[in-house]
């Protein structure tokens, strides 16, 4: 006698690469790109924020526009004739007029980045003296959360989660990738591999992982952020059989929520806010 097996496990998928991949880098989508995607998803998820104009101008392009900015974050004026100058001569004579007129603008507008957080388009005025990488390092720090490698400051309404606990969580959303996108068909039923089956120093590798990510952004914050990547489906799924197990509730913060305060706000004004949080 035979047994029929489906495989419809995606391609590139393997041990080694969800416990390296799905659960510290991306837990929420990554598992079930190609072996070259995931290469790529890899020095994406770790790299710094681009410079801006880094894919759009030529090296010697964005250095005119570079020299410009930096002259304008010192109080210097924007000579603009001077500036089309150096630009055409930096393009070579080739770029034509509308390269040119793109050159000015990003000149003009100062350098921003967008924080994966919030969302939150943040500027960077002194662009010659603060990368926007450094820039977005400080609003996260402000706003969201304390430096990495402070996990014991935490600022008010990020919760510090035991090794234990942060196993439990890795396993959770492991598990819950694994059956969206690793799923072997027997004929008596799914079979999927279980995170048990992991060695204890790739368990490790991954919980370390997550923790470093948890404490950059917050569990709920890592999870949104994966979202466009891992899709609505499987995102919504993590999150409630974390939410179900007590590691993701609803508020665990003294603080009101960014929904808690609109409601209290809209229905009592800033005074109820205010005494609520109090």
């Amino acid at each position: 006698d035979t047994v029929s097996v489906t495989v419809t496990q995606e391609p590139g998928f393997g041990i080694s690469s969800a416990i390296s991949l799905a659960i510290p880098l991306a837990v929420l989508g990554l598992v079930c790109a190609t072996v070259g995607g995931i290469a790529r998803s890899m020095g994406g998820s770790s790299s710094s924020p681009k410079q801006l104009g880094a894919t759009e101008f030529s090296p010697e392009v964005q250095a005119v526009i570079d020299k410009w900015r930096s002259q304008i974050a010192k109080g210097e004026p924007l000579v603009e004739s001077e500036a089309r100058k150096e630009i055409i001569r930096a393009q070579g004579y080739k770029g034509g007029v509308g390269e040119t007129d793109r050159a000015i603008r990003a000149i003009k507008e100062p350098p921003t980045v967008k924080c994966p957080i919030c969302g939150k388009v943040i500027e960077v005025p002194e662009y010659d003296k603060v990368t926007r990488s450094e820039a977005l390092r400080k609003h996260i720090e402000d706003k969201h959360h304390s430096s990495p490698g402070q996990s014991e400051h935490h600022s008010v309404g990020e919760r510090v989660y035991s090794m234990d606990e942060l196993a439990e969580i890795a396993k959770i959303m492991y598990e819950c990738t694994a059956r969206k996108t690793a799923t072997i068909y027997t004929p008596t039923g799914p079979v999927y591999t279980k995170w048990e089956n992991f060695s204890q120093p790739e368990r490790e590798r991954a919980i370390h992982g997550l923790k470093e990510r948890i404490e950059r952004e917050g569990l709920r914050g890592y999870l949104e952020r994966k979202r466009p990547m891992a899709g609505d489906v499987l995102t919504n799924e993590i999150i409630s059989e974390l939410e179900v197990k007590g590691f993701l509730s609803e508020h665990h913060s003294p603080w009101l929520t960014p929904e808690q305060r609109k409601l209290l706000e809209s229905k009592w004004g800033g005074a109820a806010t205010r005494f609520a949080e109090e």
